[in-house]
């Protein structure tokens, strides 16, 4: 369940002294180290190297140490090197986890791809795969670095939303929509209704226009994505989810949202991506 506007405002002007107090205690680091297990490929089309893990065969980006914005205020802040994952983690993957683990599945419906990103996961299904995967979930500041380039791009292509480059809502009814106010809610339901209401979902990096500086697929679109980062309001406790997702207008797909939902919460635009800690 997705937390209250009011809580979600609440929620945003808390994130920035959240990340910069993580943060403050980073250390710099120039690498990440390869590990033993791990395939190297090379470098991909944006000259970033790419290795394979081979508990679930993601592929991984290193992103290098540096100096990023984050947040709409565009903070500056410094990142060690890390990895994470080019593509969100799919059905496929996550079936070979639930096999290997005796995990109990979660909710797919009829007619979503294999190489489909899984949703109805809970925060604690997508940790306990990225324990598994010998892996973690990535902070908010390294999802954002990953996502937005040291730039701090609003969108990964630029700072305007363009309705064709990812899986949003806008995309489904090829047309701008940059507000998620009553005349968005009303086309939506005439649109996604009829449907009975299914899961708009699509293959992992089949929008080729969704692709971050570094290389990463579907940071605009698609389906959220869990991070670590857990904040407390007047409401409740949080769990922070980073990315948009194919049920929203293109305001909400901005790279530097944030949104909240409780700690056992799942659905079906929300979904995640490996990082390494």
């Amino acid at each position: 369940m997705a937390m209250s506007p009011l809580g979600r405002r609440a929620i945003l002007g808390q994130l920035l002294a959240h990340i910069l107090l993580v943060l403050s205690a980073s250390v710099s680091a120039a690498d990440d180290p390869l590990r033993p297990d791990w395939v190297v490929k090379g470098k991909n089309s944006h000259g970033y190297f790419e290795v394979v893990n081979p508990v679930d065969n993601s592929i991984l980006v290193q992103i290098p140490a540096g100096r990023s914005m984050v947040g709409r205020e565009k903070a500056v802040v410094d990142l060690p090197a890390f990895h994470i994952g080019k593509y969100e983690i799919t059905w496929k993957q996550y079936g070979l986890f639930c096999t290997k683990t005796g995990r109990s599945p979660v909710e797919r419906l009829p007619g979503v791809g294999d190489d489909h990103p899984v949703v109805n996961v809970s925060y604690d299904d997508a940790a306990a795969y990225c324990t598994w995967a010998n892996m973690g979930l990535p902070s908010g500041a390294q999802w954002e670095r990953a996502a937005r380039g040291s730039d701090g791009l609003t969108y990964p292509w630029g700072d305007t939303f363009d309705w064709t480059k990812c899986n949003s809502g806008s995309w489904w009814l090829k047309k701008e929509f940059l507000k998620y106010d009553r005349v968005w809610v009303e086309e939506w339901e005439k649109f996604h209704k009829p449907q009975g209401r299914r899961t708009l979902t699509s293959a992992v990096g089949a929008f080729d226009g969704d692709v971050s500086p570094f290389g990463l697929m579907d940071v605009a679109g698609n389906v959220e994505e869990f991070t670590e980062d857990l904040l407390k309001d007047e409401f409740a406790t949080w769990r922070l989810t980073r990315g948009g997702c194919w049920r929203i207008p293109g305001s909400f797909c901005t790279l530097a949202q944030a949104r909240g939902y409780e700690l056992a919460g799942r659905n079906d635009t929300l979904g995640f991506r490996p990082c390494t800690k």
